[in-house]
């Protein structure tokens, strides 16, 4: 059995291992070794690089069709080159992605924006989800944003306390009662609308209606929805930490 060839190139006799394979030659192996092969590509590398520029001019479509087929014709093999070529070039892809986004900083911005801007709800969801499952990584990262872009926090909380006035009134309740220690409860979106939307119960106006507590957080009242009346600013103030007895006891 021969198990060696000689080189037509180099005219050294080698192992078989060492010629690629060719399924039109006699013996089903290229007349040249692969050292010499590689040598050759090498010396060459110019020339080829340019006939196959010439050849994907002139063939761009047909090249790219016969691509295509052959890619949907193999998935897996396809899945699996990309994942090994990827874990292999790991620090070249890597430096690419850097040099990339460097050089294209403003386009990939405004492709962001957009994108941010067309799938706004979904990705309000997806953070809120995320922030739920992960709270502590979620609050050193608002602590830390916070600390780094102080001006735009700022900015950022107005527009929130100026679009959600129920929910900051709720938030205040909630402190001062856990500040307390009083016992702090759920209380419901809807409850709150209906609450808000009410007439005061002391003089019925349905103005500038605030959450009273029955008996006064200061009192040990609970933060609750049985602890909450609707009062307008007017009679909250004046009321205060007293009793709906006392404090109607005294206006009386």
């Amino acid at each position: 059995m021969i198990d060696k060839k000689t080189c037509t190139r180099c005219s050294v006799e080698k192992p078989l291992s060492e010629f690629n394979k060719n399924s039109r030659s006699r013996d089903g192996l290229t007349p040249h070794c692969k050292v010499c092969r590689k040598q050759h590509r090498e010396e060459t590398k110019e020339q080829i690089s340019m006939k196959n520029r010439q050849r994907y001019l002139a063939k761009g479509e047909e090249i790219r069709e016969r691509s295509r087929r052959w890619r949907d014709e193999h998935p897996e093999e396809v899945i699996n080159y990309r994942k090994q070529y990827r874990a292999e070039n790991k620090e070249l892809l890597a430096s690419k992605d850097r040099k990339y986004r460097e050089e294209n900083a403003q386009k990939i911005n405004q492709v962001r924006k957009k994108y941010r801007e067309e799938h706004r709800q979904e990705l309000v969801e997806k953070v809120r989800l995320w922030a739920q499952n992960n709270v502590e990584r979620a609050n050193t990262n608002k602590r830390v944003w916070v600390q780094n872009n102080p001006e735009k926090a700022s900015a950022a909380g107005k527009q929130w306390r100026d679009l959600n006035p129920l929910k900051r009134r709720e938030m205040k309740n909630r402190r001062r009662a856990r500040l307390r220690s009083n016992g702090v409860y759920e209380i419901s979106q809807q409850f709150l609308e209906d609450l808000y939307s009410s007439s005061c119960v002391a003089c019925g106006k349905s103005e500038d209606i605030t959450a009273d507590h029955i008996i006064p957080i200061a009192r040990g009242g609970l933060h609750s929805e049985e602890n909450l009346q609707p009062l307008c600013g007017a009679c909250n103030s004046s009321k205060r930490d007293k009793t709906m007895d006392e404090w109607q006891g005294r206006t009386r």
